[in-house]
């Protein structure tokens, strides 16, 4: 009898690694596919509306329509349990909604279809992500920052793709194209997971976890600092980092194709700290202060440097530095502890929508300063930008340590488990 509950626990165990190895796989052809679309996606937008107003606005209904469809893809995650299904529709609604962009004529269809498309991939990350951490539901960890690996190395392949066919002669939509092929070869190894999901058992946690929807855990104390912390954090990331390029380029008078050199080089540095990050998160509270801590310290050093560097080189290697890779993973194996497979892909809508908030705050804050200083010095404005940054980074790290006192690993949770 014994024996046999053991047999059905390890198949169990094994079903789970080998549904998120085909995971892995699935999150990189997308992620390419997805990474070729964004990056000359300004451009594209421009060259059939020659209209930056149109272009500013494309992104900001984007960002809109992410953020709304993060809570439906969070209920309807949680409630059929059936994420893999998810993960596939995503795939072809997207690819369908791309081939509508190289089709249609009329410039705001195009772009309706674009923020049709923004849809599927918000689905698709969320729950991508959600099955993930499940599926190593004792390592969120590990989990964690291995996705997060994953997508820093396919956003690196996916924007050297789309600039070599460029270099090659072929036009943006081009590009579109070879996307729609990668994306769609997503479907040849999704309907693995959809069959492994459906023998595999997700345990039910206990401990110290979140119960129920989005009402239970806005009532939770540590998600509602996570969320504001969040949002402090990638306001001062967005305050800082946005109007970088054109201070670069136009102030400091470096070269724009060391920028474009440097925007690689934070996806490999991602993709190489992504792992490391994943294994401390998951060890105690320390992993926790050492991964959320170096992203407040990279902040902050980036912060500085932009006051006190004038050096095109030395400049951007302090901003190659990528700093939101830690404090991502912290966070989200935090949040990952304390939920359940009831309602982990809401609280990762929490979080992402926590995100993008954010920026949109960033975005908005700039907007001010760029109004408050009359002169447009870009000196002036990227100073004032910094100090704004430095303010809400501190506010956003005090809420995160506050975090620590009811840190809780899941390790721990599993051996709290077997001891009883």
């Amino acid at each position: 009898m014994h024996s046999g509950k053991t047999f059905s626990i390890d198949m169990n165990i094994k079903r789970m690694q080998t549904a998120f190895k085909v995971l892995l796989l699935a999150n990189l052809l997308f992620t390419v596919g997805d990474s070729m679309v964004w990056v000359y996606l300004a451009i594209y937008i421009y060259s059939f509306t020659e209209s930056l107003l149109l272009v500013s606005t494309s992104w900001l209904l984007f960002e809109m329509i992410w953020m709304a469809s993060q809570f439906i893809w969070g209920y309807i995650g949680d409630r059929i349990q059936r994420r893999s299904l998810i993960l596939l529709s995503s795939v072809i609604g997207y690819t369908s909604s791309l081939a509508g962009v190289i089709l249609l004529v009329n410039p705001y269809m195009k772009i309706a279809s674009f923020a049709f498309s923004y849809l599927f991939v918000s689905g698709y990350y969320l729950n991508a992500n959600a099955v993930g951490t499940l599926l190593k539901d004792y390592s969120h960890g590990e989990a964690i920052g291995f996705i997060a690996s994953v997508y820093s190395m396919a956003s690196f392949l996916g924007s050297i793709l789309a600039t070599l066919i460029i270099f090659l002669g072929f036009s943006i939509a081009d590009t579109y194209v070879v996307a729609i092929v990668i994306v769609l070869s997503a479907t040849f190894v999704l309907p693995k997971i959809i069959r492994l999901e459906k023998q595999i058992t997700i345990p039910m946690r206990k401990g110290n976890v979140v119960r129920g929807g989005y009402k239970s855990l806005l009532r939770d104390i540590r998600v509602v600092v996570i969320i504001i912390s969040t949002i402090m954090f990638c306001t001062s990331l967005s305050t800082l980092l946005t109007y970088f390029p054109i201070y670069y380029v136009e102030a400091v008078k470096g070269s724009l194709f060391l920028y474009g050199l440097s925007t690689s080089m934070i996806s490999l540095l991602s993709l190489m700290l992504s792992p490391i990050f994943g294994k401390l998160a998951d060890k105690d509270v320390k992993g926790y202060i050492l991964t959320v801590g170096y992203s407040y310290t990279v902040l902050i050093a980036i912060a500085l440097s932009l006051l006190t560097i004038h050096d095109p080189l030395i400049l951007l290697i302090f901003v190659s530095i990528p700093a939101y890779v830690g404090y991502s993973i912290g966070q989200y194996t935090y949040f990952t502890n304390i939920t359940t497979k009831e309602n982990r892909s809401r609280m990762i809508s929490l979080f992402h929508s926590s995100e993008e908030l954010g920026y949109i705050f960033g975005y908005g804050i700039l907007m001010v300063i760029s109004l408050i200083i009359e002169s447009q010095n870009l000196f002036e404005i990227v100073y004032f930008s910094v100090v704004v940054s430095i303010g809400i980074a501190v506010l956003s790290a005090m809420f995160a340590i506050s975090l620590v006192r009811n840190y809780t690993t899941t390790k721990a949770e599993e051996q709290k488990e077997k001891m009883s």
